[in-house]
């Protein structure tokens, strides 16, 4: 669960942004996605904020490309 780093709340995750989402891609790599962003609100003072979805899958498009 993330805490709202201004008031210390539980936020409520999970949301897409937009209709389509966004996503990180490894250009040099792939067209595919590396990571899909997700948001989280704070239901008691409306702070937003985004995260990667599937941090391991990310780490390992980042790492097959070192």
């Amino acid at each position: 669960m993330r805490k709202c780093i201004r008031c210390n709340c539980d936020m409520i995750e999970n949301f897409k942004i937009g209709s389509h989402g966004l996503r990180i891609t490894a250009k040099e790599l792939s067209s595919s996605p590396a990571a899909e962003l997700k948001c989280a609100v704070c239901p008691e003072c409306g702070a937003a904020e985004i995260y990667v979805n599937d941090l391991k899958k990310f780490n390992d498009v980042i790492n097959a490309k070192k």
